[in-house]
């Protein structure tokens, strides 16, 4: 049959058209074309039906009227015409820009066909998702930020290399910026004379995302850019994979296509009832033109043992990508081409990732989207599908782009939002307390309160953006509190479950779970209403005016408390977590060998000291242990454990279950969640005696493991440093006992920080949120709680 429309509206329209087709069909329509016909070809029986209705009968004498031939003209004027240049309502730009994502506020973008969701925020990162399934590895890290899907560039010439968006990795003089509408995130890039743009959909026949790279040359010589995409792969459930990451990684096998254009993986179930679910990810070429093609799936491959994405090994100079497949224990999925950019001119790339249940359906998305013009065609799908949707749920695109601004409160652990700290401290109980309401706990919740019947609206609003990020794939419980007085007529209850109820019915494509809660509150304890209250990633109050001013109000306070961040004085050095760059220079200390003088059994690592009681692990320069090579130490109920390099957790009573500080459970970065740093005050200069904390290649560290401790030892300059680590043999505590010993004939100004990320539970995206923290006004101690 026929579309339905065709659309000429302005605002509507993509630039560059003046109409589109609105593809799809009403049954309304079609019903009527049938009926049409079914009269014409039985002589209008149709007809006939309808005038032997007695009330039409009745007003057939008007059919034998005569229409006048002069019609005088009138001007009639319209509800439109009366209204107030003021009151005119102008529809504001849909597109967000945020124009320097690294400065700016937190930004997100979450993109969706309904089966398959992308979120991504301003500075590039974020996760991909099908159904209930995580395609890709992401963390709501609001600090550090770096997992998602990224596109690489390195300048073939001087082997310069940047992200494409602002994260992970910066270049010198960089200017970025990030665009986000309803249907698309793009993210701009200007590095000296090269600017990239990064344009980001979720495809609508099937299930994926592209993400088309174009390049444009404004210097006036060509450019040779090597293009890498990089995503961790997960491919099962987030909770699986949060639990325990090296054994859900086992079960991923990746295959790399002849030609190294493309990436195919797959999970082995370890049950029947497991989906099945296989991915592809490859990369289409509009010009036509074969270019230079490589590909790798094992991650410690391409980062390097002891290193991060900011220092990956895979942009050393001559690195080339090995393509390793199969059951890597560690699995990613990147492409490498190399394209020549002409002076003043522009070339493009598509990478896309596609998902299924299996590589038949694979194999139709790339016959499919393998074409010069499948990105164009899928970016005006998702557009349109963009326009249908939002005016299906009642929303103008400036509503989406505004929900898309509450979208981040949910997303990311945010305060601003939420009570104040001193609320969520004294108010905050048990998971258990919410399960009275029906509520689990498990999801973030979006909360608004109510205590008059006036301000519905604002709940009708609420509940139209609930349904919109469900739409998006965000799963979040919408929770309405009604906090009327008690009375025998429930006016404002009665009308609130109706609007919930009502979008209960809308929403059951979605799933069977509505997340949509109306509670009373003059039926729960104090406990549930206060845990309900502290817990909630947003809480509303219909009387402080509509979502979006509550909304302005938030975003001003962060800004006034990030300006207010600025002005704090900042020592001269901030220490780094992760490993310093790999410059030029620096790589001829990277492989320095330790000397394993006075060790038995030296592997160029390690070795056992005179008596045998102690394994000594000693690294020079930028060296690392092949793997973790770690001590775990603990009594009965509470302990830690830690590799060579320092990098340690604690846990009490399990380790899985209830951690103290974090376990990054990946032996490639080995990421620390807890350390010390060590601050001369003279020099400005940060370091310390553990080499996962600040890394110095001038310097030796040594580990030594034994029965029940571990003890780290190092020297820079005339310090002496010595740190051991202990547990008591009953109590649930760890001691550590930090020696320094200066042999110079200055003294030392010092400051010692000791830093721990808490988790307090089974994993810190989970817990980071409930998490209170106070400080002991008469020891200084720090505490924390989860409760």
């Amino acid at each position: 049959g026929y579309y339905d429309a065709v659309d000429f509206t302005p605002q509507r329209v993509p630039e560059g058209t003046d109409h589109v087709v609105v593809q799809n069909y009403m049954a309304h329509h079609s019903g009527m074309s049938i009926a049409a016909v079914a009269d014409a070809i039985f002589e209008g029986r149709m007809r006939d039906r309808f005038h032997s209705d007695p009330v039409i009968e009745s007003a057939e004498l008007l059919l034998q009227e005569r229409a006048p031939r002069d019609i005088p003209t009138a001007t009639v004027r319209t509800e439109a015409d009366e209204r107030s240049k003021d009151e005119t309502e102008v529809d504001s730009p849909d597109t967000r820009i945020v124009l320097n994502p690294l400065q700016s506020l937190r930004s997100t973008n979450v993109m969706s066909n309904g089966r398959y969701s992308v979120m991504v925020s301003a500075t590039g990162s974020g996760y991909s998702r099908w159904g209930d399934l995580s395609v890709t590895r992401w963390q709501p890290d609001p600090t550090e930020d770096r997992l998602g899907s990224y596109i690489f560039l390195r300048d073939a010439g001087t082997g310069d290399w940047w992200s494409a968006t602002a994260e992970p990795k910066r270049a010198a003089e960089e200017k970025a910026q990030t665009l986000f509408s309803d249907d698309k995130a793009s993210f701009v890039k200007s590095v000296g004379t090269l600017r990239s743009e990064v344009e980001c959909i979720v495809i609508s026949e099937g299930n994926g995302e592209g993400r088309r790279v174009t390049l444009y040359n404004d210097g006036p010589s060509d450019r040779h850019i090597e293009v890498t995409s990089f995503a961790e792969l997960v491919l099962g459930l987030e909770a699986s994979d949060n639990a325990h990451p090296a054994f859900s990684k086992m079960f991923v096998e990746t295959e790399i296509s002849a030609n190294n254009a493309a990436i195919f993986a797959t999970r082995r179930k370890r049950e029947t009832s497991e989906p099945d679910i296989a991915m592809v990810h490859f990369v289409t070429d509009p010009s036509g033109s074969a270019r230079d093609a490589e590909a790798e799936t094992d991650r410690r491959a391409f980062i390097g043992r002891g290193r991060t994405i900011v220092d990956a090994a895979a942009f050393d100079p001559g690195a080339r990508l090995g393509g390793h497949s199969g059951f890597t224990l560690d699995p990613v999925a990147s492409l490498r081409r190399q394209v020549r950019v002409p002076a003043n001119k522009k070339i493009s790339l598509t990478f896309w990732t596609v998902v299924g249940a299996g590589r038949a359906e694979l194999d139709e998305a790339i016959a499919r989207l393998d074409h010069p013009e499948s990105f164009a065609r899928q970016a005006m799908l998702a557009w349109t599908r963009s326009q249908v949707q939002t005016r299906h749920m009642g929303l103008s695109l400036t509503d989406a782009a505004n929900v898309q601004k509450l979208a981040r409160y949910l997303i990311y652990p945010d305060p601003f939002l939420r009570l104040p700290a001193e609320s969520i401290a004294s108010g905050l109980g048990k998971q258990s307390s919410l399960w009275p309401t029906s509520i689990s706990g498990d999801f973030p919740i979006f909360l608004v309160r109510i205590g008059d019947v006036a301000d519905l609206e604002i709940v009708a609003q609420a509940l139209r953006f609930q349904e919109y990020m469900r739409t998006r794939g965000m799963m979040i419980d919408f929770v309405v509190v009604n906090e009327q007085a008690s009375s025998y007529v429930q006016d404002l209850q009665r009308a609130v479950e109706t609007l919930c109820e009502n979008s209960r019915l809308r929403g059951k494509e979605l799933g069977p779970r509505q997340h949509i809660f109306a509670v009373r509150r003059d039926l729960m304890d104090e406990t549930t209403y206060k845990t309900l209250l502290a817990v909630a990633r947003v809480v509303l109050h219909t009387r402080n005016g509509t979502i979006f001013d509550q909304i302005e109000r938030a975003e001003a306070a962060a800004l006034q408390a990030r300006d207010a961040l600025a002005t704090l004085p900042i020592p001269r050095e901030l220490p780094s977590p992760t490993p310093t760059t790999h410059t030029p220079a620096s790589q001829a200390v990277a492989n320095v060998s330790a000397d394993g003088s006075g060790l038995s059994q030296w592997n160029g690592f390690g070795g056992f000291d005179g008596d045998g009681r102690h394994y000594v692990v000693r690294l020079a320069g930028r060296r690392t242990t092949p793997q973790p090579w770690i001590n775990v130490v603990s009594n009965a109920s509470f302990g830690f454990h830690t590799s060579a390099e320092g990098a340690a957790f604690t846990w009490s009573r399990n380790s899985r279950d209830y951690q103290l500080t974090p376990w990054s459970n990946d032996p490639v970065s080995n990421r620390p969640g807890e350390g010390l740093y060590i601050y001369d005050q003279a020099s400005g200069k940060a370091f310390s005696p553990l080499a996962a904390m600040v890394r110095d290649p001038s310097m030796t560290y040594e580990a030594w493991h034994g029965q029940g401790f571990s003890t780290f030892r190092s020297k820079r300059g005339p310090l002496s440093m010595d740190l051991t680590h202990v547990v008591d043999p009953v109590d649930s505590l760890k001691i550590s006992r930090l020696r320094i010993q200066n042999s110079g004939s200055v003294p030392a100004r010092l400051r010692v920080y000791a830093y721990a990320e808490w988790v307090l539970g089974g994993h810190r995206s989970r817990t980071a949120a409930t998490i209170v923290p106070s400080r002991d006004a008469a020891t200084g101690a720090l505490l924390a709680q989860n409760p």
